[in-house]
């Protein structure tokens, strides 16, 4: 039985957890073959340098924390460090006004709609990497050929389990990762700037962080 579980640990030396869901273990493998296992608390630690603490999960949703995530960035975005043009994006997601939610449902009704909000980004950016943010937002790094897709599913999804007394209003921002020279915090600031600036507009829930953008924000710190 330990040389059994020896092997089958051996097996995952080179892979790290996407997610957890109940029943379902999912892994991706540092060469981006990804596997699902059975299971329900049992996962495997990373012994390649890429290895990070594991305390770094949120305790509420599972999902990584943002050291994991950035140190995942880092993994992934440098596997296309020769090519000339973006081929990610880290996308940053805003509950617009969730202490509201708090407020008049509680903290137990505002730590379940996290956790859906949760759910629903595991499930529609499968193929990507998210994270959860202390200061309850969400990022997700994922690649720009996939991300069109993944969103239409987000927002599906959205609307179909969000209960509707919430009122829940996700706002999204977009930074592209740079083809080199990139810093995940970096990326993550100007992601969530973007989600930041929707709150001004009415109707509108997605951003980039692009030069006009950067533009009216440097403008507006010297008014």
């Amino acid at each position: 039985m330990k040389q059994a579980m020896k092997q089958e640990r051996n097996d995952f030396q080179s892979t790290f957890r996407i997610c957890t869901r109940t029943g379902i273990l999912r892994f991706v493998h540092l060469s981006g073959r990804r596997e699902e296992r059975e299971g329900s608390s049992l996962f495997y630690t990373c012994v390649t340098e890429h290895n990070e603490d594991e305390s770094d999960v949120d305790m509420l949703t599972g999902l990584f924390g943002p050291m994991q995530f950035a140190s995942r960035m880092n993994v992934l975005c440098r596997q296309d460090v020769t090519s000339e043009e973006e081929k990610y994006a880290v996308l940053a997601f805003n509950i617009e006004n969730f202490r509201l939610i708090n407020e008049r449902f509680g903290m137990q009704e505002g730590d379940l709609c996290l956790k859906i909000l949760a759910d629903i980004l595991s499930q529609a950016f499968i193929e990507g990497i998210v994270c959860r943010t202390p200061v309850d937002s969400f990022y997700v790094l994922i690649r720009i050929d996939q991300m069109n897709h993944a969103l239409n599913v987000f927002r599906n999804l959205l609307a179909e389990q969000m209960r509707k007394e919430w009122n829940c209003v996700v706002n999204i921002g977009g930074c592209l990762v740079p083809s080199e020279g990139w810093k995940p915090s970096v990326c993550m600031d100007h992601a969530m700037q973007a989600c930041r600036s929707l709150s001004r507009f009415n109707g509108k829930r997605f951003a980039w962080y692009d030069k006009e953008l950067a533009d009216e924000l440097t403008f507006a710190r010297y008014i």
